[in-house]
């Protein structure tokens, strides 16, 4: 079985903020709590952070999946919302919905599209390792170069 490891390093800098270094990165990010939990307008939050890491590895799974599937396309965006509910044991995300919107390179590859953005959804390992429900609403865009010769 592989095993692979990642670093990261939170440093508090004051109040409810802190910065985030990596081994991996010689960026830095700031963050604070939500100001809804009495921090800093303007920075990342934990919960912000979160939904990135949902999003982002939804996107790169995306792309692997369809390298090894030989499927082409052209643009690939992807929002996440969050939900968070108080529970009587804490504050915790309730759901997260990804929103693919894929743009597509071919016409009438809508249903094998969408076969692969479920794929995706069923393969991001972020996603896995969550306890909340993450909920798929993907939208599937005709290739550019067609929607221009159709007007």
């Amino acid at each position: 079985m592989n095993e692979f490891r990642y670093f990261v390093s939170s440093q508090w800098t004051g109040g409810r903020s802190g910065e985030l270094t990596t081994d991996a990165s010689e960026d830095r990010i700031l963050y604070s709590a939500p100001p809804e939990f009495k921090g800093e307008n303007g920075k990342w939050t934990p919960e912000h952070l979160l939904l990135s890491a949902v999003s982002a590895c939804f996107v790169t799974t995306f792309r692997a999946i369809a390298d090894a599937s030989k499927f082409q396309f052209d643009g690939l965006t992807v929002e996440a919302e969050g939900v968070l509910h108080e529970w009587p044991d804490g504050h915790r995300f309730a759901s997260i919905t990804l929103r693919p919107n894929l743009l597509l390179q071919v016409a009438g590859e809508e249903q094998r599209a969408q076969k692969l953005l479920e794929k995706t959804e069923r393969s991001c390992l972020v996603s896995k390792s969550l306890s909340c429900l993450v909920h798929l609403e993907a939208k599937i865009k005709q290739p550019a170069k067609e929607l221009v010769a159709a007007e």
